[in-house]
């Protein structure tokens, strides 16, 4: 019987058939958001140019021309560059773990790029299921699997460690079955 699904605002972990998909998602709201942070620049750079411009370079004040070159000019160039990266790089995740052809099918997609890598299910790992009961520190449980090429997906948003937990046990069952029956698909500590 598959498992109830798992899902926070903007993570899910469903059955789909016999395969099992995460998704984490990054709505169009918040990276509009977080384009907002590109205001302050376009707002303090004009402002700044014309602070320069009224200078008296033959005696300028170093502290305040550091202080206001600081908060007008290198803090909002963070922000802006910060708030761009978030928004039009930072990938929405779609794993898909399908027993029946025996592959993970990992999607990363952001506004401006687009990944998708095919892996055999059965070189997946279970690297370590995080309750949140032995790491108060973490507001949810969380499962870590490791692709064949490094890379790791941590699946939250879990709202019981038992949940994490019959995932973690659910996930490994069908990464066991792809690997001939044998193993879990846990190789964690």
């Amino acid at each position: 019987m598959p498992l109830p699904p798992s899902a926070s605002p903007d993570e899910s972990l469903v059955h789909d058939g016999p395969a099992i998909v995460f998704q984490r998602r990054i709505g169009r709201g918040l990276r509009l958001l977080a384009l907002l942070f590109v205001v302050p620049l376009t707002v303090s750079l004009p402002i700044y140019g014309s602070m320069v411009r009224k200078t008296d370079w033959a005696q300028p004040q170093l502290a305040g021309v550091v202080v206001v070159t600081l908060l007008m000019v290198v803090l909002p160039l963070i922000f802006a560059g910060l708030a761009l990266v978030y928004a039009l790089w930072l990938p929405s995740l779609r794993l898909r773990l399908d027993p029946q052809s025996g592959t993970a099918l990992l999607g990363l997609a952001a506004p401006l790029r687009r990944r998708q890598m095919r892996y055999p299910l059965s070189q997946i790992e279970i690297v370590r299921i995080e309750l949140e009961e032995d790491h108060p520190s973490y507001d949810t449980s969380r499962v870590v699997l490791r692709m064949p090429d490094g890379r790791t997906v941590a699946i939250r948003g879990f709202f019981r460690d038992q949940e994490a937990q019959n995932w973690g046990r659910e996930i490994g069952r069908l990464i066991g079955g792809a690997a001939g029956g044998g193993t879990s698909g846990f190789h964690g500590a």
